[in-house]
């Protein structure tokens, strides 16, 4: 059983983190963990991280935030000898899927954290075939970023554009007969993706609710668990 935990959280009502915290408690109580203390932290947080931090109850906590919020919130800690041993940090896929983009001194400050990531086989071919592609035309575009790696963004966009562009196969049509084609069709799109099965219910692709748990080693990290959300 899982120890119990203070939860983190970006208290924003302009973001979706306060609004699914109510199913974030849910699952980790499934899982056998006990709330200690939920500690909402603004967005715009500065000065006053060290007197949030101080009032955490535990040594075990889940964060559950933006990566700008996550990233001053981790250094804090680091600053504050909280990311030691004697702590579990423990973070949602809103800052594990967007890590890559971090610089090398702001990724050391997350060492040791445990992350939940969205899950895909980056091995499989289809993948890798993207990743090359994504690679040269992003250094191409963007010669002044270090990092060119596809995050989970970039590979749901390019789902959602592949959706589209297999649903607008029939030209020379009047533009009214087109778009009701369209809606037609794009509410039946069912295919396997990069990231595994992508569907459209109510007009809206269905998002993966297949994580994992990674450790991190440098910007690289491995899997440690996979599992469904469902």
């Amino acid at each position: 059983m899982l120890k119990s935990s203070d939860i983190i959280y970006e208290d924003d009502t302009d973001l979706a983190f306060g609004r699914v915290l109510p199913n974030l408690l849910e699952s980790l109580q499934e899982a056998g963990a006990e709330i200690s203390h939920l500690v909402p932290l603004p967005s715009l947080i500065a000065s006053s991280l060290s007197t949030e931090l101080l009032r955490l109850k535990t040594d075990q906590f889940v964060v559950h935030t933006s990566l700008k919020l996550a990233t001053h919130l981790f250094q804090k800690a680091q600053e504050m000898k909280m990311m030691e041993k004697d702590y579990v940090w423990i973070v949602t896929n809103t800052i594990t899927d967007f890590i890559h983009s971090l610089d090398v001194t702001t990724i050391n400050s997350m060492q040791g954290v445990l992350r939940v990531k969205n899950f895909f086989l980056e091995s499989s071919s289809k993948f890798l075939q993207f990743k090359e592609r994504f690679q040269k035309k992003f250094s191409v575009n963007y010669p002044e970023e270090g990092n060119n790696e596809p995050g989970i963004s970039a590979v749901e966009a390019y789902a959602a554009l592949w959706a589209v562009s297999h649903t607008l196969s029939r030209r020379n049509m009047p533009f009214a007969e087109k778009s009701k084609l369209y809606l037609d069709k794009i509410s039946f799109v069912d295919f396997n993706g990069l990231t595994g099965r992508v569907q459209v219910i109510n007009k809206k692709l269905t998002p993966s609710h297949v994580f994992g748990v990674v450790n991190a080693i440098g910007k690289s990290y491995r899997w440690n668990l996979e599992f469904s959300s469902h």
